[in-house]
C-alpha cells in the first residue's frame, strides 16, 4: 500500500515498512508555515504543488494530520479528485480552529482518527462523527503499522 501522510510535525520522509510505502509530507517542504494563514494566490500555488506531489507518489491512501495550509491543500485536492481520505483530530483542535472551522475541515473525511476517550468525547460533543481510534502522528517512520493506516483512496466507506 502507498500512503500519503500530511502532518505538521518534523521533517518529510519516505520509506517502506510492513508492506506500506509511506510519504510523510510536512509544511516546510512546501515552503509554508504549519499554522499560518496564507493569501489566496499562495494557497492556489500550494494546492498545485500538493497535486503534483500526489501525482508523483500515486497513493492508495491519504491521511491528513495537519489543519494548517498544507492540510487544507491536501484536503482540497482529495475532494476535487473524489478520493477518500482520513483526518486526525485532537481535543486541542477545538480551541485552535474553533468549532466552525473544525467541522468544515473534517466534514469530508471518511474517518477521523482520535487517540483517547477524552478526545473522542470532546469531539463528539462538538458534533464530529465517524471517529475511530488510532495514533494520529507517527513519531518516526518505524511507528507506522498496518492497523494505524487510513482507508484506501478508492475504498467505499459506510
Amino acid at each position: 500500500m502507498r500512503l500519503f501522510w500530511a502532518t505538521e510535525a518534523g521533517n518529510g520522509t519516505k520509506g517502506t515498512r510492513n508492506g506500506i510505502t509511506a510519504r510523510i509530507a510536512r509544511p516546510a517542504e512546501f515552503d509554508v508555515d504549519g499554522r499560518s494563514n496564507i493569501n489566496p494566490q499562495a494557497f492556489a500555488a500550494l494546492v498545485a504543488d500538493v497535486a503534483f506531489e500526489l501525482d508523483c507518489f500515486a497513493p492508495e491512501a491519504v491521511h491528513i494530520d495537519a489543519c494548517g495550509p498544507l492540510g487544507w491543500a491536501v484536503r482540497a485536492v482529495c475532494i476535487k479528485r473524489g478520493w477518500d481520505f482520513t483526518t486526525s483530530a485532537t481535543a486541542g483542535d477545538v480551541g485552535v480552529l474553533g468549532l466552525v472551522s473544525l467541522r468544515a475541515f473534517h466534514s469530508c473525511s471518511s474517518r477521523i482518527v482520535v487517540e483517547d476517550d477524552a478526545t473522542e468525547a470532546r469531539l463528539r460533543a462538538a458534533g464530529l462523527r465517524r471517529l475511530i481510534r488510532g495514533r494520529h502522528v507517527p513519531e518516526s517512520f518505524a511507528e507506522i503499522a498496518v492497523p494505524a493506516c487510513p482507508f484506501r483512496v478508492a475504498a467505499e466507506v459506510a
